[in-house]
C-alpha cells in the first residue's frame, strides 16, 4: 500500500552514498518492508557519483512508497561530509542512517524509535550471513544478536555506535556537531561522533531488533586495508580522548599481537578460512603499531612546541565539538539546553583535537587543495 506522502514525516532516513548504483537498490528495496506506522522519508546523500546514481534514484521515486529525494553533497569527498548534508537536508524529529551497500531488516526503523524513546542515540546490530555467500563471513566474530546484544565499547573506555546503523534526534546531531569531516579518509569517525556524544551528556544505547545485514568487503586484499584503517585511526583518536581517559597501548603490548601470528603461522596453509583470520589479525596489530608510532611523534613534536611557543606560529589547536560546530555543514544554531551549552564550554576547556598547535583547519584545506 502506498503512504501518504503528504504527512509530516517523523523520521529521516539518510544514506551517503557514492557510486553505489548498483548495490543501492537492494537497501532501497528493503526500506519498502518496513514493519513501521510512523511516516518516514528517505534522503540520498550523493557524495558526487559518478555512476548513474542519479537515474537509479529518479527510478525509485516513482515506485517506492516512501518521499525520497536525492541530495547533493558533492562538495567534499567523504561519508562523514555525505552523513552531514544529509542531516541538514532533513526536517524530521528522528534521522536514521545506513549504508547504500547494506539491506536493513523490516524491523529495523521501529527497533531504534524504541530505543530512542529512552536514549539520545542509539546503534543496532549486523549481520553477516544474508549478504556475504564467502568466506569473508568466517574472518572476523560477530556477536550473536539477541535481546542481550550490547553496543561494542572501547575497551577502559566508552562505546560506539557504527555509521552503518546509527540512529538518533535530529538535534541532538546538530548540537554534537556533526561528524568530523577531518577524519575521511582516515576513519575513526563513527567513534569519535558516538563519543563527543556521551562526553557531553548525551546518552547511547543499543537497539537489538534495529539489525541491519552487512555487506562485507570482498577478498584479503581489500578485508586487510579495512582491518589496518579500523586501528591506524586511533593515533588521532588517542590524541584527541587522552584527557578523557582513553589510553593508548605499551609498544610491549602493541608489538604482542605479532606474537600471536607468529605461533599461529601454519594457520596460513590451513584453507581460506584459517588464512584469512590469520590476516585480519595481522592487518589489525600492524595498524595498531602505526597508530602508536604516529601518536609517539605527535606527542614529541607537541612537546617540543610547548618547549618553544614562538617558534609555533598559528592558532593552539581547540576542542573537537566546538570547531566540528563552526566547521561543519550541520549545524547553524544549535537547538541545545544551557545545561548542554555549560558542558560543552566546560569540555572546550580541556579537550584537542589531536592536531599539531601550527595547523588549523584552514590550513589542512588549503594543502588538500592543492
Amino acid at each position: 500500500m502506498k503512504r501518504d506522502r503528504s504527512v509530516t514525516v517523523r523520521v529521516s532516513v539518510v544514506i551517503p552514498t557514492y557510486n553505489a548504483a548498483a548495490s543501492l537498490p537492494v537497501q532501497l528495496e528493503a526500506l519498502t518492508h518496513q514493519t513501521t506506522t510512523e511516516p518516514f522519508e528517505v534522503l540520498v546523500s550523493d557524495n558526487g557519483s559518478t555512476d548513474g546514481l542519479a537515474a537509479v534514484i529518479d527510478e525509485w521515486q516513482q515506485r517506492a512508497p516512501y518521499p525520497m529525494r536525492r541530495v547533493d553533497a558533492s562538495g567534499r569527498k567523504g561519508v562523514s561530509h555525505a552523513r552531514n548534508v544529509g542531516v541538514a537536508a532533513s526536517e524530521a524529529e528522528f534521522v536514521l542512517v545506513c549504508d547504500a551497500d547494506d539491506a536493513v531488516h523490516p524491523s529495523w526503523i521501529d527497533g531504534h524509535l524504541k530505543s530512542l524513546a529512552k536514549a539520545d542515540v542509539t546503534g543496532g546490530p549486523t549481520e553477516v550471513e544474508t549478504l556475504n555467500p564467502g568466506p569473508e563471513r568466517f574472518w572476523r566474530d560477530f556477536p550473536p544478536i539477541d535481546d542481550d546484544w550490547q553496543l561494542p565499547k572501547e575497551k577502559g573506555f566508552l562505546s560506539w555506535v557504527t555509521g552503518a546503523n546509527f540512529g538518533a534526534r535530529r538535534s541532538v546531531i546538530e548540537a554534537i556537531g556533526g561528524w568530523d569531516e577531518n577524519l575521511d579518509g582516515l576513519g575513526g569517525d563513527d567513534l569519535d561522533f558516538s563519543w563527543r556524544a556521551q562526553l557531553l551528556g548525551f546518552t547511547v544505547a543499543p537497539a537489538p531488533s534495529a539489525v541491519v545485514s552487512y555487506r562485507l568487503r570482498r577478498g584479503l586484499r581489500a578485508t586487510a586495508l579495512q582491518m589496518y584503517l579500523y586501528t591506524a585511526c586511533f593515533s588521532a583518536l588517542w590524541q584527541r580522548f587522552s584527557v578523557d581517559g582513553l589510553t593508548p597501548p605499551t609498544f610491549r603490548n602493541a608489538v604482542g599481537g605479532f606474537a600471536y601470528m607468529v605461533w599461529h603461522f601454519p594457520r596460513l596453509l590451513r584453507g581460506e578460512v584459517a588464512r584469512g583470520r590469520w590476516i585480519v589479525h595481522a592487518a589489525l596489530s600492524y595498524g595498531v603499531v602505526i597508530a602508536l608510532v604516529r601518536y609517539r611523534m605527535q606527542e614529541r613534536r607537541r612537546g617540543l612546541d610547548r618547549r618553544h611557543p614562538l617558534d609555533a606560529g598559528g592558532t593552539q589547536a581547540g576542542n573537537a565539538t566546538d570547531r566540528l560546530v563552526a566547521s561543519n555543514t550541520v549545524v547553524s544554531e544549535p537547538p541545545h539546553s544551557q545545561t548542554v551549552q555549560r558542558e560543552r564550554s566546560d569540555h572546550a576547556r580541556h579537550r584537542n583535537l589531536g592536531r599539531a598547535p601550527d595547523e588549523d583547519l584552514s590550513d589542512r584545506r588549503r594543502r588538500g587543495a592543492e
